[in-house]
């Protein structure tokens, strides 16, 4: 479980501007953080600034957070992670609690997705699928296709540079991927054909 910051931290102001969507401040509180996969609660249940971003549909927000390091598995309290977090704020009863935005939700689920190693992304989208029907769309399929294919260039380079390359075919690293790219090209095409 990760560490839990009370108000006054700067862990605990990074999760609130991540909550309210200011990005220019979690920009600045980023580097002066001990982590940026801090929970921070009292007022509000301990969750983790990307977990808040992702709640709240702020996807700039999450896609900073990201790219510099936070976790999309960390659990709230709830036993909640970032993915669970997103999708839940698409209930139709969340609605009226607060703004409900699609189009910025979809956006932040789509960076989600992007960000996931290639042997968490057909749970997750099985999860996806599951947990809302009809939100894994051709659209969502298609644009986790990139980074799984950067994913698999990236490993294919990491064993040039090694001077390992003969041993890329038998590479189960490279062959997860692989078939998830042909699974979600193949399904893809199965829905324009309908």
């Amino acid at each position: 479980m990760a560490k839990v910051y009370l108000p006054g931290s700067k862990e605990y102001m990074l999760v609130r501007a991540a909550y309210d969507g200011k990005l220019e401040d979690v920009l600045r509180l980023i580097p002066e953080v001990e982590t940026v996969n801090g929970l921070a609660g009292r007022e509000w249940s301990p969750a983790t600034a990307l977990w808040w971003a992702c709640r709240r549909g702020h996807p700039q927000v999450a896609k900073a957070l990201l790219q510099n390091g936070a976790n999309v598995v960390i659990q709230c309290h709830y036993g909640w992670t970032a993915l669970t977090a997103v999708l839940n704020s698409t209930k139709p009863w969340v609605v009226s609690s607060w703004e409900w935005d699609f189009d910025s939700r979809r956006e932040v689920l789509l960076i989600l997705l992007q960000s996931l190693p290639p042997s968490q992304l057909r749970d997750a989208l099985t999860e996806v699928e599951n947990w809302r029907p009809g939100l894994v769309t051709p659209y969502i399929v298609a644009s986790v296709i990139p980074s799984l294919q950067n994913w698999c260039k990236e490993v294919i380079l990491r064993h040039i540079h090694s001077d390992k390359i003969n041993e890329i075919r038998n590479l189960k690293e490279i062959m997860l991927p692989m078939k998830l790219i042909q699974d979600l090209e193949a399904s893809v095409k199965a829905w324009y054909s309908i």
